[in-house]
């Protein structure tokens, strides 16, 4: 046979032994993601169980053992993962070894399980649930030994008991005024308890950890402050029915039944711990935005699918207290969200801007104001007639920036478009009113200095004038002096308030410069008449002569002695000013829109002198309003004349 031949051949025998392994892994079924997911899963929970059975395991082991390895079967079954896989048929294969190695130990017969507890109710801790008290183990009979889940679920439970005892002993809990934080972890305790079926005699650790949840039970009953608690102790103190000695055992569940039972548990369990804090939240809240339960109702959908589809029988006690707690939280939802309706009507009324009659003057004050107040200077607070409105309301623009910041806070916050607009004017007046509490500060530590330094001028000059006989220092410099010393108080007693010690010291020395003034006065008489001259009209609107007559009719008719040499116009045009202002007789702000002319009115005092007293004429143009002031008022200055000098 030739080499090529050899080589053919060759070949033929190999792709058929390659054809006959390729067709074998090409027969098995490959798995997919879900059921590889299982299977890795249960080779991880069969090598713990190879590990505990290496350990050895007892009677009440080998019981756990044996769920461990029905879950792993219902965890394969589960996810359809298919025997001809040959990962799948190992794993198999070592489950059924493992059950014929465990069904050569004894296992004890479960003992009996107390009645699972009461339903909770949402809006309180879930009541306890009361085991028959059970007598300790006789010294002849043997100690029951606890299987690994059973001693895992009193370990548990002894650190719980130990937690309270501490958290008690501190006082950090008061069972006479809040029990039910110990009453629902007691309700925890016992539950799992049961349904790790922890034996209620024969083992004493057990029976220990029973007695003192029972105790407990009857000191919450005997605080009077749990009727679930009292019910549960009254029914630990009772002594089981004479046909009875122990409590009817719970129908055991298969281990994946057993599992939905547990995660479900817990789960309504939290959601009596949510509905709670749920409930005070609403019950404290003054408003509330609108009906949010956390989802606490979509977390509970799914509870009973899930204890049908782990075959959960619904006449089982765990099943029912599960659904009745489940309906509980439902019911509560439903009575809490008409609590809370009448407070998210309420929100809805605060931030609904129709609910806000004065929302707009209200912003248009505030931008008044915030103009007003922008860029404030020394000498706004030296001139009377400026620092008046700035000084005089100062109290009741702060009020008003506070009091808005709580009435429009709804608005504010939901950012509807007034409380946007109303906010950047308020946050523009607070920042101009903070600077101009620093100059009136300022202002108010100057001012005494300021006015005593006037004065005291004014008192030298009017020493020169009377010893020179100059009228023109008395009616020029004096006069200037005077004027600007009365100005600063005026705004320093706005400012301070009449009984300041600074303003009630200025007043004083005021009123003696005053005297000083009325006798430099009267010693230069002939000569500050001969100086003094009308103020020339200076009046350059429409409607002259028709303005005159009308503050003569006024005059003559307030003053029906006086004999009017002369009616002069001295502003150039009416003067009008638009804003708010604070009304102390009607204790409101007012909105103002008026107009004033300034005028003089000079009067025949006797055939040499003449009188000049101011006037005016004031328009409201709100209220559609005019009216003069036409009389001897001592409020304004008044200056003499000779006749002739008109």
């Amino acid at each position: 046979m030739l080499a090529r031949d050899k080589r053919i051949i060759g070949l033929l025998v190999m792709g058929l032994v390659l054809f006959c392994f390729v067709g074998s892994v090409l027969a098995e079924t490959k798995l997919d993601y879900r059921q590889r997911e299982a299977v890795k899963r249960q080779e991880w929970n069969m090598n713990d169980i190879d590990k505990k059975m290496a350990a050895g395991a007892s009677g009440q082991d080998a019981e756990w053992l044996l769920k461990k390895l029905d879950g792993i079967l219902a965890d394969l079954d589960k996810n359809n993962c298919p025997d001809d896989n040959s990962q799948v048929a190992a794993l198999k294969g070592r489950v059924a070894t493992a059950r014929g190695a465990l069904s050569s130990v004894s296992i004890p017969p479960p003992p009996a399980a107390v009645p699972p507890p009461a339903t909770p109710s949402p809006v309180a801790a879930a009541p306890a649930s009361a085991p028959v008290a059970a007598a300790p183990a006789s010294a002849t009979v043997a100690e029951v030994k606890l299987g690994y889940p059973q001693r895992e679920a009193v370990k548990r439970q002894e650190s719980n008991r130990l937690d309270i005892e501490q958290k008690i002993t501190k006082g950090e809990i008061d069972l006479s005024t809040n029990p039910g934080w110990v009453a629902s972890k007691l309700e925890g305790m016992l539950y799992d308890l049961d349904s790790n079926q922890v034996p209620t005699e024969g083992n004493s650790q057990a029976v220990a950890l029973r007695s003192w949840i029972a105790k407990m039970q009857q000191t919450l009953a005997e605080a009077g402050n749990s009727q679930a608690a009292a019910q549960a102790a009254a029914k630990a103190a009772a002594p089981p029915p004479a046909e009875q000695a122990t409590a009817p055992a719970v129908p055991k569940l298969p281990y994946g039944a057993k599992q939905a039972v547990d995660r479900q548990w817990n789960k309504v369990q939290q959601g009596v711990a949510n509905f709670k804090a749920l409930r005070e939240e609403v019950t404290q809240a003054a408003v509330i935005k609108k009906w949010d339960d956390y989802n606490l109702a979509f977390s509970l959908s799914g509870v009973q699918s899930d204890l049908d589809k782990n075959s959960v029988p619904p006449d089982h006690p765990y099943y029912k207290k599960i659904m009745d707690t489940r309906a509980s939280i439902l019911n509560g939802l439903e009575e809490l969200k008409a609590v809370a309706q009448p407070k998210i009507d309420a929100y809805q009324n605060a931030t609904n801007e129709s609910s806000y009659p004065d929302l707009k003057d209200d912003m248009e004050k505030a931008d008044n104001l915030a103009h007003m107040y922008n860029n404030v200077g020394l000498a706004n607070l030296n001139n009377p007639a400026k620092a008046e409105k700035l000084l005089g309301q100062a109290d009741q623009v702060e009020k008003f920036i506070s009091d808005s910041r709580k009435k429009y806070a709804p608005l504010i916050e939901a950012q509807t478009a007034g409380g946007r607009s109303l906010n950047t004017d308020l946050i523009w007046l607070e920042k101009n009113f903070t600077s101009f509490k620093k100059i009136r500060d300022q202002f108010n530590n100057q001012t005494p200095g300021a006015i005593k330094q006037l004065l005291s001028q004014a008192d030298g000059m009017m020493a020169k004038a009377k010893e020179r006989k100059n009228p023109q220092i008395f009616t020029g410099g004096v006069a200037q002096a005077m004027g600007q010393a009365e100005g600063l108080l005026t705004s320093l007693t706005l400012s301070l308030g009449k009984d300041a010690p600074a303003v009630l010291e200025s007043t004083k020395l005021l009123a003696t410069s005053r005297k000083k003034s009325e006798e430099t006065a009267k010693a230069l008489e002939e000569e500050i008449l001969a100086e003094t001259k009308a103020p020339a009209d200076q009046f350059k609107g429409s409607g002259r002569s028709s303005l005159i007559k009308q503050m003569e009719k006024a005059w003559e008719k307030n003053n029906p002695k006086d004999k009017i040499l002369e009616v002069r116009i001295v502003s150039e045009d009416w003067e009008q000013s638009v804003g708010w202002e604070w009304n102390n007789a009607y204790d409101r702000w007012e909105k103002y829109d008026r107009q004033t002319l300034n005028m003089v009115v000079i009067v025949k005092t006797d055939g040499k002198i003449a009188t000049i007293f101011p006037a005016f004429i004031n328009r409201d143009n709100m209220k559609k309003k005019e009216w003069e002031v036409a009389q001897h008022d001592t409020k304004y200055v008044v200056r003499r004349m000779l006749v002739k000098n008109l």
